[in-house]
């Protein structure tokens, strides 16, 4: 495992803050990993609570007045009153992100998941789960392509006729419309909703797919697959925001002219638009760990705290320098894929703990400042602000390269 771009573990993630993000700028998902039963949590960046609103307060401009002649008479009580009243939006809270739902996968294998391992391969923007289950190896891939406007997921084994899973969507607590057999395509099912008020935001995700020997087709409201030697499973989305009201037919589209293509097509057309901005730069560091960065990601980061009984002195001697540069990575990751050619980065990959939740903090920051990843590398968390505040001052991406140069000369 490459030390500086692979994040990669030996167990499924228990919770939100373990699963693996993945992400184009609008849609975007959490792999928890899971071996015979997978669940990716979806987010797509147009999907709020509800619609426009005009949260103008039309008493803002007197209030203004009254708050600042209050704060100049020191009456500092009435004037933050007055600003409650008068200078809040008239509704109090803005729309909140929602997440769009649940794409689970249940894999029908023999025996049990052995040799488990799952990845984030910063340099291809690839998630992977693989194991071993009954001397047999099964391989996932999961990624968002810009170029496709699609996710894809990519499943073989090691021996032909043995992918037999049932894939579904859901995860809204039952708060969507529709999730059936598709009447315009072959093997698709489009799951359907919308989130509140008269103007709110409806949307729409197709889920087809093709496989390599086998069967695939619909069944009630699930994707079979059975006896293939590999599968591809593609889901695409469409919202009243983007679309209007062929917000259906866009995802229908999405996903019919993905499932024309090969997954080594789709695959290549992902790399090639994200590798042509994620190595625009080269960041390393010599490495210190003694073989420490050789574990899976958080062993090392248990390894950089220590334990409870060590002394400081002894804590400061363990090193690892390309923790640090996977930090970096890892956050040049970040940003990639929740922005490409979509405005702002934490509007698709979104915190998400269910439908219920009103999200008050982006996904994105969340990730770049509370991810378990980062707990133990606020060295780096320096380097990586210290990089997006001396950006303003260059022109992206001719000099990153002095970028990075000043920038270490800053914290190092």
């Amino acid at each position: 495992m490459d030390a500086e771009t692979m994040l990669w573990y030996e167990k499924p993630a228990e919770n939100f803050d373990q699963a693996l993000p993945i992400g184009n700028g609008r849609i975007g998902a959490m792999v928890f990993g899971g071996a015979a039963d997978e669940v990716l949590k979806l987010n797509e960046d147009s999907v709020w609570s509800g619609g426009k609103r005009n949260r103008n307060n039309p008493d803002a401009r007197e209030g203004l007045e009254e708050v600042r002649k209050l704060l100049r008479e020191e009456r500092i009580p009435e004037a933050e009153k007055i600003a409650f009243e008068k200078l809040q939006g008239v509704t109090p809270n803005s729309r909140h992100y929602m997440p769009l739902g649940d794409l689970n996968l249940h894999m029908d294998f023999a025996g049990k998941a052995k040799q488990y391992q799952r990845s984030l391969d910063l340099e291809h923007a690839l998630a992977t789960v693989r194991f071993t289950a009954n001397d047999i190896t099964y391989v996932r891939e999961a990624f968002v392509s810009e170029p496709d406007r699609v996710l894809v997921l990519h499943i073989a084994a090691s021996e032909p006729g043995m992918v037999n899973l049932r894939a579904t969507l859901d995860g809204r607590d039952d708060y969507y419309d529709d999730c059936r057999p598709c009447t315009d395509y072959p093997n698709m099912l489009v799951y359907d909703g919308g989130t509140g008020s008269r103007n709110g935001i409806f949307f729409a995700a197709a889920l087809t797919g093709f496989s390599e020997g086998g069967t695939i087709r619909t069944v009630g409201g699930a994707l079979e697959v059975q006896g293939a030697n590999e599968v591809t499973l593609l889901l695409s989305v469409g919202t009243s925001f983007y679309h209007g009201e062929q917000y259906e037919d866009a995802a229908k589209m999405d996903a019919s002219y993905a499932a024309d293509c090969s997954y080594e097509e789709l695959l290549y057309r992902h790399l090639t638009e994200y590798q042509e901005k994620f190595r625009r730069v080269r960041f390393t560091l010599p490495d210190n760990s003694e073989g420490g960065s050789e574990l899976p990601t958080d062993e090392r980061l248990m390894r950089l705290r220590g334990d409870e009984g060590d002394h400081k002195e002894c804590k400061l001697q363990i090193h690892d320098s390309k923790l640090a540069v996977l930090y970096f990575n890892y956050g040049r990751y970040l940003m990639l894929s929740a922005t490409f050619l979509y405005i702002g980065n934490g509007e698709n990959l979104k915190e998400f703990h269910g439908a219920g939740d009103a999200f008050d903090g982006m996904f994105l920051a969340k990730l770049l400042q509370g991810n378990s990843l980062l707990e133990s590398v606020q060295a780096s968390h320096a380097f990586v602000c210290a990089c997006i505040r001396e950006s303003e001052k260059y022109d992206y991406p001719e000099r990153e390269g002095l970028l990075i140069e000043r920038t270490l000369k800053k914290i190092v």
